[in-house]
């Protein structure tokens, strides 16, 4: 009687060493996949401080640009383009959304670019076939500045911040000299795309939600 008892109670041990340590697994990896899952969507919290948080996420095309941004209450920002100078659109927090920015190859022998910030969104082409054959395979040669790609960072308010700034370098701009239309020229060089955000306060007021000219892409 006495040895069945034991042989339970080791049996019991046994089993319930080998839940635990199932559960220690499920946690680690429930663990892992929300650390991936955090990393892929960018998850961000309000940290009870004023400023909009931002983090650059990563993409598997060097063309494509990413961030988690959030709007805390009680804050307003807005995002313009250098393609768009017009279209600025306000967002009120609370608010929490990923903002992309894209660029592809136009069906018509064009430089397309792509930009969709939560409530406005937008595509258009980037010059004409002079400036697309000129980037066509330089695009590694460009200097880009991504917003937040190092980590998570805090725009204060009152503060005007590059999202994304691509411009091109040195050679490049003596290149594009000899190479493409005085149109080109002053729409796209030495700048070729700029985005930012800011306060509504930074922009004077001038906010407008006119996106009549945008378009949402997948």
């Amino acid at each position: 009687m006495k040895l069945g008892m034991n042989v339970f109670l080791v049996f019991a041990a046994l089993v319930g060493l080998s839940l635990a340590a199932r559960e220690t697994l499920l946690r680690k990896d429930l663990s892992r996949e929300y650390g991936i899952l955090a990393a892929e969507v960018g998850y961000l919290e309000s940290t009870g401080e004023p400023g909009v948080q931002v983090i650059a996420l990563q993409t598997k095309d060097p063309r494509h640009f990413r961030w988690r941004i959030f709007v805390p209450e009680n804050e307003t920002v807005v995002c313009k383009t250098s393609v768009a100078w017009d279209r600025i659109v306000p967002m009120e927090g609370p608010l929490s959304f990923i903002a992309h920015v894209r660029f592809r190859d136009g069906e018509n022998g064009c430089l397309k670019a792509w930009w969709d910030v939560d409530r406005s969104s937008g595509t258009t082409d980037m010059g004409g076939a002079q400036l697309y054959e000129f980037l066509k395979g330089r695009w590694d040669e460009m200097e880009i500045e991504q917003l937040a790609s190092d980590g998570r960072v805090t725009v204060q308010s009152g503060q005007l911040s590059s999202l994304l700034r691509i411009s091109m370098p040195d050679q490049m701009r003596a290149d594009a000299q000899k190479a493409l239309s005085p149109q080109d020229l002053k729409w796209y060089v030495p700048e070729l795309f700029h985005l930012q955000l800011g306060t509504d306060a930074e922009t004077g007021g001038s906010a407008r939600t006119d996106a009549s000219a945008s378009g949402r892409e997948p």
